[in-house]
């Protein structure tokens, strides 16, 4: 008879101790993901403006993401330091966080069915900001004045036809300064190309009338559409095109769609984890 208490008593011992050893680990494993949480909020506290986001009051935006992610590390960590009475709505109060910030990496990763005009940051939200015309208006002076596609004619004006084809660009490089391929004109350098059938006759026809030395004129030759867009002067090349736009969208698109992945992968880490961890506490609790 004593033995059996004994050997009953040996196994509530054992089984107490793994349950012990699994809560540790999980302890251990939020520690970690937490310091990727607040490694990304501090991330988005302290990068630069990118690609005149500014315009789109994006960066305040990403600083209230940045402050929030960094709420969840502390909520996170104060979740397993919670005494044994406050187990319940520690994870009630942590479960619920984490549902907010599923819910927001999908909508800012277009993922939400419920994805909203008014939620900034989604592709939605980007697409009626870059498509609006007074926006548009500052934001290709802003890149402009960033002298990407300066940049651009710089580096490359070594490179032939066929090496600039070539050439990995980017969204904006590929749309706002040079013409879209379809268009087929000829290369001169990374901004200054001359329309299919134009010859050296048209340019200095063009030249003469002074419309042409910055290739202005060469619109004539399409009638419609980005190729119509392009122009050759400095201060204009796609900027208007359509191409430029979606390289633009583009481009903060992806921005924000990676954060959201981000957001939505952390989100789902931290339930699973807190959620095994609780079950395996109240387990040991019911078993004291």
């Amino acid at each position: 008879m004593g033995e059996n208490l004994e050997s009953q008593s040996g196994g509530a011992g054992s089984s107490s101790d793994k349950i012990s050893g699994a809560i540790m680990c999980l302890t251990v494993l939020s520690y970690l993901v937490s310091v990727l949480v607040v490694a990304t909020g501090i991330w988005l506290l302290c990068m630069k403006d990118y690609e005149c986001e500014d315009l789109l009051r994006l960066p305040r935006i990403r600083i209230l993401i940045g402050i929030a992610m960094l709420a969840v590390f502390v909520a996170s960590n104060a979740v397993v330091h919670s005494k044994n009475r406050m187990i319940i709505p520690a994870y009630l109060g942590i479960m619920a966080l984490m549902i907010l910030m599923f819910i927001l990496g999908l909508v800012l990763a277009g993922k939400y069915p419920m994805e909203s005009r008014g939620v900034p940051g989604t592709p939605l939200w980007l697409k009626t900001r870059v498509s609006d015309n007074r926006n548009w208006a500052n934001i290709r002076l802003c890149i402009n004045d960033a002298g990407l596609c300066s940049d651009l004619a710089i580096t490359t004006a070594t490179l032939n036809s066929y090496q600039f084809s070539i050439k990995k660009l980017s969204p904006i490089e590929s749309g706002c300064c040079r013409p879209p391929t379809s268009c087929g004109m000829q290369y001169i350098n990374a901004t200054y190309w001359l329309a299919p059938n134009q010859t050296a006759d048209d340019i200095g026809s063009d030249v003469g009338s002074g419309s042409s030395s910055t290739g202005v004129g060469i619109n004539k030759w399409f009638p419609e559409g980005d190729c119509h867009e392009w122009s050759n002067k400095c201060t204009q090349l796609c900027y208007d095109c359509l191409s430029c736009k979606a390289g633009y969208l583009g481009t903060l698109q992806r921005r924000w769609w990676h954060l959201g992945n981000i957001l939505i992968s952390t989100a789902a880490l931290l339930s699973l984890i807190h959620s095994i961890r609780f079950v395996l506490v109240m387990m040991q609790l019911r078993g004291t």
